[in-house]
């Protein structure tokens, strides 16, 4: 019996960054064996500027047909050249309780989103993938600015303390360098050591206000394309004791891609 493929829901705002979201979502498939979904939001005041009924349809049904053409034409280059398909939907109205609404409906296995230059992410300004963090319980990963996911492209892993999210260890299979591990402990900065466990190289920061900023200058140069950061139970059943603080300021100074797990 077949088991049911993974079902990946990308959140765009239809940005700059929309290509390399979908691209890298597609890499995750790939190797999950997951079918992926895109769904926009605009906010309803953007498109309705006139009091008048019959102008308000009007602006309605206009943005309706320019938002279907507008994401065609980004993701139909990018599904023809790596022979996927891409449903997409898309909705007016308020962002986060639109995409409140659809993730309930389609109950992604996994939601990527694509992170915003010095922002706490999201579609515009709001905080969007902090709330979706923190109301649903799903894998998440959100693609960052540097070195992002190409599809059949060489992957190179990353995890954060030393905890190994169960999900990720599908993709192992796809990663060509050792597994590399970056700890938060007393210790000199950038100390490399070697572990037999997922062959991994381990780098130990010692603990401070800067050592998730002097992480991510470390990681950008090491070439991880992915980081993994385990907000759920380790082997044995304990919870991971990854600090909430910890996981905010690494989606805040973390350029690259991040595959934060479910709790």
């Amino acid at each position: 019996m077949e088991s049911k493929a993974h079902h990946i829901l990308v959140l765009s705002d239809l940005g700059v960054a929309t290509e390399a979201t979908v691209k890298s979502a597609i890499s995750l498939a790939n190797m999950i064996q997951g079918n992926i979904e895109l769904f926009h939001v605009k906010r309803a005041g953007d498109i309705v500027h006139k009091e008048n009924q019959l102008s308000a349809m009007r602006s309605i049904n206009e943005e309706k047909s320019s938002t279907k053409k507008r994401i065609q034409e980004l993701i139909q280059p990018i599904s023809e050249a790596y022979g996927i398909e891409i449903p997409f939907n898309f909705a007016f109205g308020n962002v986060k309780n639109e995409i409140a609404s659809h993730i309930k409906e389609s109950r992604p296995d996994i939601i990527v989103i694509g992170k915003k230059e010095s922002k706490l992410l999201g579609l515009g300004s709001d905080g969007l993938t902090q709330f979706v963090m923190e109301e649903f319980k799903v894998i998440l990963m959100i693609v960052g600015s540097e070195n992002s996911l190409e599809p059949k492209q060489p992957l190179s892993l990353g995890v954060f303390n030393g905890n190994f999210p169960s999900f990720a260890g599908r993709l192992l299979a796809y990663t060509e360098q050792p597994l590399k591990s970056f700890k938060i402990a007393n210790g000199d900065v950038a100390k490399e050591e070697q572990t037999d466990a997922y062959e991994t190289v381990e780098y130990v920061f010692e603990s401070g206000d800067q050592s998730i900023k002097n992480m991510s200058s470390y990681l950008s140069k090491s070439n991880v394309n992915l980081f993994c950061v385990d907000r759920g139970r380790t082997k044995t059943g304990q919870e991971v004791k990854t600090k909430h603080s910890d996981i905010t300021n690494i989606v805040n100074n973390f350029n690259i891609s991040l595959l934060i797990s479910a709790q």
